[in-house]
């Protein structure tokens, strides 16, 4: 019996043993976790909290919470919350986990988890039990390294510059602006995709996926010019840099990626590429000379169009200055342009200049200066063009003694025409005065015989005197229109804009039309031209047209006008007696007539002084007619622009 009890209090007391250490464990474990529990019972309201509870609520040791304080210490953003749980938790016997924000005792805001879930007996909620833990320095982590990854996405998302951050399954963690942009991913949500389905062309690309592979066992790579086929066909030329990212233990976490499209700078250098090889391929087959000239004047390359121009080999030229193949007269011009580009006072330069052959005689060559300058923008070196103008200088030389000798045959020739002038002027004095006194003794003394002694005269007699009289009068109007023809071959022109409808009707006015014609002159005609010479022709086309439809029932003639380009066409049209255009190349000659004196008169001096006149004008005149359809002159100027 006694044996029994002592084996009993032997288990007791290993039982109490092992209570006791579990319950120290579990406090430890509270301790070190920062984890308190808690219960509520429903019956009583009472609380029992443990000492850490009250420790993360900063209450002083041993102090007790009942239901209505412990919630007062949740901030009212999160009070509701908790209140809400545990309400479900009593009517629906929910459990929850929550992470709120506590004001402890001494006001300080601090995280915390609070646990809790239903006690049961049968299907009645007697009580709740829960841990409360302080995860406040989590909650700072957690908030650091949330801000902390923020700053980077933002960092990364607008960094100038293509970059991604991948796992290390290869899936995108994030992507720079620029990475969209560049690979023309603009509105796509890539973030979580895996590398491979946004570009499945790489998978077509084995040495790129092999990069990736190498990166992530630790390896960077690196490729300056690395061309990117595209699905669509396009190369997409590409520099890059592809390394690993270490996690906080120091592992891979993924693939980090920074490129740069280099496609545009590979255009361009392959368009400077071809420009060099063209501008190479000029500067050897160029007909005119090229050449490369250092600041000193050395010769650093020629053409062979230079060496076939001056007669030197190329390798002579390389052992020259220009200025050593440069005549001495052009010496000084040449070098004070040179000093000017060195010093950045012109760009370029031409002069034409003497050169001296091989074999010794003077080429004229046009040259061209333009300079390439160093990053420092200082001349390096200079590219000269020279075109040989021999030919043309011995031409203009040549034209030169031509026009000099052609000036002294003008001034020979003015000397003569001015001295035929004068004697054109001495004859038309002549026939103004010395002719016109036989005329009007003839035509006096016929007269006069008329009147004293026609009683004696028979019918023929008399006709016979009238004829004289008639043919002397027909004289002195050819006198007049002669010396009016001769005159306006010398007048000096005075041209200005004229008023074409207000001169035609003061013509019109001064001619005394009869009052049957019908005369239309079109508005706003406008001529440049002499107002006294112009005038002179419209007084010979408007009486010519007057004349040749005085005959017909109804009389009209028409004055309008035709634009040719700059020019103003003037027309006169009647629907008169009209002409065969088969003799209209005889209309303007002096003296000549298309019908007989008998029918219209005229001296037939008329139309040749139109002419005249429109010829000083820089201008023609022309006529179309059928007979018995009347007749349409034409005539124009010189604009005031040509």
């Amino acid at each position: 019996m006694m044996t029994d009890v002592k084996a009993q209090n032997m288990a007791i007391g290993k039982k109490t043993y092992e209570l006791n250490y579990l319950n120290e464990l579990f406090q430890s474990i509270q301790k070190t976790a920062k984890i308190g529990v808690w219960e509520l019972n429903i019956t009583t309201n009472e609380v029992y909290s443990s000492d850490l509870v009250i420790e993360i609520h900063e209450l002083p040791k041993g102090s007790e919470l009942n239901l209505a304080d412990g919630l007062d210490y949740y901030h009212p953003d999160y009070r509701p919350i908790i209140e809400e749980a545990i309400d479900k938790a009593i009517a629906q016997q929910e459990a929850y986990d929550l992470e709120l924000i506590l004001i402890t005792a001494k006001g300080n805001h601090r995280w915390v988890r609070a646990i809790g879930f239903p006690v049961l007996d049968g299907d009645k909620v007697i009580a709740l039990r829960g841990m409360f833990q302080d995860i406040h320095q989590k909650k700072r982590l957690e908030v650091k390294e949330k801000t902390s990854r923020e700053t980077l996405e933002l960092f990364v998302a607008h960094t100038p510059a293509a970059v991604a951050m991948l796992d290390t399954n290869l899936h995108y963690l994030m992507a720079s602006n620029r990475w969209y942009t560049d690979y023309e991913l603009e509105g796509q949500d890539i973030i979580g995709k895996h590398h491979y389905d946004v570009f499945p062309e790489i998978r077509k690309m084995p040495h790129w996926i092999k990069d990736h592979q190498d990166v992530l066992k630790g390896k960077v790579i690196r490729n300056n010019e690395d061309p990117f086929i595209r699905e669509d066909g396009t190369k997409q030329w590409l520099k890059y840099e592809i390394y690993p990212w270490y996690n906080s233990l120091g592992e891979i976490g993924g693939i980090g990626m920074f490129t740069e499209d280099i496609t545009e700078d590979k255009i361009m250098i392959e368009k400077v590429r071809k420009s060099e090889e063209r501008l190479n391929s000029v500067f050897q087959n160029s007909s005119i000379g090229m050449t490369v000239v250092s600041t000193d004047g050395r010769f650093l390359d020629v053409n062979p169009s230079l060496v076939k121009m001056l007669g030197y080999t190329k390798e002579e030229f390389l052992h020259l200055t220009f200025q050593e193949v440069t005549h001495p007269d052009d010496l000084k011009e040449d070098m004070d342009k040179v000093q000017a580009m060195i010093d950045r006072k012109i760009d370029t330069y031409e002069m034409e200049k003497r050169y001296f052959h091989k074999e010794g005689q003077t080429i004229w060559g046009q040259l061209n200066v333009s300079a390439s300058y160093n990053e420092k923008g200082e001349v390096d070196f200079f590219i000269s063009q020279i075109q040989d103008i021999t030919l043309r200088k011995n031409i203009e030389e040549e034209r030169a003694k031509i026009q000099e000798t052609l000036e002294q045959e003008v001034q020979k020739r003015t000397v003569e025409l001015e001295a035929t002038n004068k004697e054109l002027e001495a004859f038309s004095y002549s026939v103004s005065h010395d002719l016109r006194a036989p005329l009007r003794s003839i035509n006096g003394f016929s007269g006069a015989i008329i009147e004293d002694y026609s009683h004696l005269l028979d019918q023929e007699g008399k006709s016979y005197l009238n004829r004289i009289s008639g043919a002397a009068e027909r004289m002195g109007s050819l006198i007049d229109d002669l010396l009016d023809l001769s005159r306006i071959s010398r007048r000096q022109l005075v041209r200005q804009e004229l008023d074409m409808t207000l001169l035609t009707q003061e013509v019109v006015k001064s001619l005394n039309v009869p009052e049957h014609f019908e005369i239309d002159v079109e508005p706003n005609l406008k001529l440049n031209g002499d107002p006294k010479l112009i005038r002179i022709a419209l007084e010979n086309l408007l009486g010519n047209a007057i004349k040749y439809s005085g005959k017909i029932e109804n009389p009209q003639i028409k004055v309008s006008g035709l634009k040719e380009g700059d020019r103003t066409i003037i027309q006169i049209r009647d629907n008169g007696v009209g002409f065969d255009m088969n003799y209209a190349a005889k209309l303007f000659g002096a003296f000549q007539r298309l019908h007989a004196r008998s029918e219209y008169e005229g001296t037939g001096i008329g139309l040749a002084t139109v002419q005249r006149i429109i010829n000083l004008h820089g201008g023609r005149v022309w006529a179309k007619s059928k007979p018995g359809e009347g007749a349409t002159f034409y005539f124009t100027t010189k604009s005031s622009y040509e």
